[in-house]
């Protein structure tokens, strides 16, 4: 009989022991089912990111092998500049459209306000531009206009009395970037074209200024020095100025993803870590309660 009480005594401590067990190792399996959603909602981030990342690289080797081919120029500029390429042409610094740095917001009214200009050829010298227009007569591929650094001179307008205006937005020349030996094409084409927010806040702005020079809208509308309007659906030239911007934004997104990337691959080793941590615990819980129960029996 006081054996029988004794191990009634072990069989109750034992039976509660196992009943903690059981409840550590659900405890455990819980963990390890959480772990494996982590792990999962880890991979299929990296992947996503991965996919966007690759698909952005993807858009701008598009863009820089149109930019490279010389995609939507005329055929007199690509073969002034694959001669430059060869060498046989020197001083030539490229068309307007790879001299200027246009943000997103100003590119189609740039674009409108530079027109054919965009295809024009800055060279360094007058003679340089002379040696390109003997080449395209040589050679019978078409005309150019070029602009020798050392003699195109631009001047910026005077806006401090657009500054008031409604709708102004500002001057085409100060509304992008160049080197600064570019600026004086880039003031001589774009330092009299004011740009505003829209058609009818340009032609305001044109009105009371007299109609002296021209007002691009953003959407690309223009009121002309005189007062004739020209618009309509985008430039046949569209593009041309902002695909270097827009190569650049684009891999600065790439880049922007990629970073995230990483980041999700290291959220997803440290999830796998995790994992095996946890059922390297259930595991040893799992023994912890066979070993009861046997003891039980």
């Amino acid at each position: 009989e006081q054996e029988i009480a004794e191990l009634s005594q072990l069989l109750e401590a034992v039976q509660k022991d196992i009943a903690a067990r059981e409840n550590g190792v659900k405890g455990w399996q819980m963990r390890l089912d959480s772990r494996k959603n982590r792990l999962q909602s880890a991979r299929e981030a990296m992947d996503r990111l991965n996919l966007d990342a690759n698909e952005q690289l993807r858009r701008a080797k598009l863009l820089e092998d149109l930019e490279r081919n010389l995609e939507g120029f005329g055929q007199s500029v690509k073969a002034v500049m694959r001669e430059a390429q060869r060498g046989s042409l020197r001083g030539v610094c490229g068309p307007v459209s790879r001299l200027l740095t246009v943000p997103g917001e100003y590119a189609v009214a740039l674009e409108t306000a530079l027109g054919a200009a965009m295809q024009n050829i800055a060279v360094e010298t007058e003679g340089d531009a002379k040696a390109a227009i003997r080449f395209l007569q040589s050679r019978e591929q078409g005309r150019a206009t070029f602009l020798p650094l050392a003699v195109v001179k631009g001047k910026v307008m005077d806006s401090r009395e657009l500054e008031a205006m409604p709708g102004f937005v500002g001057v085409a020349a100060e509304l992008c970037g160049c080197e600064e030996k570019f600026r004086g094409v880039r003031d001589s084409l774009l330092g009299r074209v004011a740009v505003a927010e829209d058609l009818d806040s340009a032609a305001a702005i044109a009105k009371r200024t007299g109609y002296r020079f021209r007002v691009v809208s953003l959407d690309g509308q223009v009121i002309n020095a005189g007062g004739s309007l020209t618009g309509g659906s985008r430039v046949k030239n569209s593009g041309l100025l902002s695909r270097a911007g827009e190569i650049r934004r684009i891999r600065e997104k790439a880049a922007g993803l990629q970073a995230q990337a990483d980041k999700a691959k290291e959220a997803y080793q440290e999830a796998g870590r995790e994992l095996a941590q946890c059922e390297g615990e259930l595991g040893a819980a799992q023994g912890e309660l066979l070993s009861a129960q046997e003891e039980r029996s």
